[in-house]
């Protein structure tokens, strides 16, 4: 999955004790809206913040850490977290609304940056 053009270097999206085991952060970097948060093994994930059927909000989407995956918490879609593929159904909620918006707009992944942790 493409997204933003970046130039090679890092970009401080947050700083490290923003985003706490199990917690998210959303951030505006270069234009493009950015979600970082902290699994339960200490290590951070990126994503979109914006899932890519309507745009909306991703933040506060459930993390499957099982399967690296976030769950937009519009639609129901869940995205990995690891290559921003759509993972299982297409906008599966709300029932009705959800298969409507789904078949309105074609599914596609999101962008999912390079992240690193380094010096808080």
């Amino acid at each position: 999955m493409s997204g933003p053009v970046m130039a090679d270097a890092w970009v401080r999206v947050v700083p490290s004790d923003a985003v706490s085991t199990g917690r998210q952060a959303d951030r505006l970097v270069a234009g493009a809206a950015v979600l970082v948060g902290r699994y339960n093994n200490g290590k951070v994930w990126a994503i979109s913040a914006k899932n890519s059927a309507t745009g909306t909000e991703m933040f506060g989407g459930d993390v499957d850490e099982g399967d690296l995956t976030l769950k937009d918490p519009q639609w129901g879609t869940r995205y990995s977290l690891v290559n921003g593929a759509v993972v299982g159904k297409w906008c599966p909620s709300p029932p009705i609304l959800g298969g409507l918006i789904g078949s309105i707009f074609p599914q596609q992944g999101v962008w999912v940056p390079q992240v690193r942790e380094q010096g808080g």
